[in-house]
């Protein structure tokens, strides 16, 4: 599997669910058996220069990855979806936020149908050198299983009006714009009280836009973004 020069592998990943797939209603502890990520030892933090890098670099489209928001030329942030063949079949949303991935693992996938919503279960953060992670753990490591970058690309926030991304984070709701190469246009992302667990269950939901598909599969789009591999299915 392709893997992109400067990502590193973490030492364990963060998603791993291990109880199968999750209804919308979550159990008491719905996120039983998620890991905890560890940062590489070697990891530093990073400068200004070394957050940014230019999707263009992994074949970005640049219709997808202008240089800035028009008439503001402020750059945009990144974001990244990998798809996670471990014991279950699950999908990481990563937003960049500050100098870390913050991320939802997400059992069933993003949904493009605005009438669903999705349990995104708040996992701990990444590093941003994890962003086009692509790889095959092997087996006996902690995520056994194949990683591939779903999507990615990048995204901002539109909401709450003022907020920036990190306090929009801190309210529990975040209304954004994905520009990635499969998902599109509007999203929201918005902490609620469901389950019991240690972890917050948030729910993320397509916005109606240009860009919405009623009853979407994240399934029928199966090829890596970055590398256009398309992995075996797993039982």
């Amino acid at each position: 599997m392709a893997q992109v020069q400067g990502a590193a592998k973490p030492a364990h990943q963060d998603s791993c669910i291990n109880k199968g797939d999750f209804t919308e209603e979550p159990a008491e502890d719905p996120v039983e058996g998620i890991g905890h990520v560890r940062a590489p030892g070697n990891a530093k933090e990073p400068s200004k220069a070394e957050t940014r890098w230019p999707l263009r670099t992994v074949g970005m489209p640049p219709t997808i990855a202008p240089d800035a928001n028009p008439g503001t030329r402020t750059p945009r942030l990144r974001f990244v979806v990998q798809k996670h063949w471990a014991r279950n079949l699950h999908y990481d949303l990563r937003l960049e936020i500050g100098a870390v991935l913050v991320s939802w693992a997400v059992p069933k996938g993003p949904s493009k149908d605005p009438s669903v919503k999705r349990l995104a279960i708040h996992v701990e953060d990444h590093p941003l050198d994890y962003l086009l992670f692509e790889e095959t753990l092997p087996e006996g490591e902690y995520g056994a299983g194949e990683v591939i970058v779903w999507d990615f690309g990048e995204f901002e926030v539109v909401g709450p009006v003022g907020h920036a991304a990190a306090a929009a984070l801190g309210d529990g709701i975040i209304r954004f714009v994905l520009y990635g190469t499969k998902l599109r246009g509007q999203w929201t992302i918005i902490r609620t009280k469901m389950g019991k667990g240690p972890r917050e269950n948030w729910l993320l939901q397509k916005i109606v836009d240009e860009f919405a598909v009623a009853d979407y599969n994240p399934e029928t789009e199966p090829a890596s973004a970055l590398s256009g591999k398309v992995p075996r299915n797993r039982p």
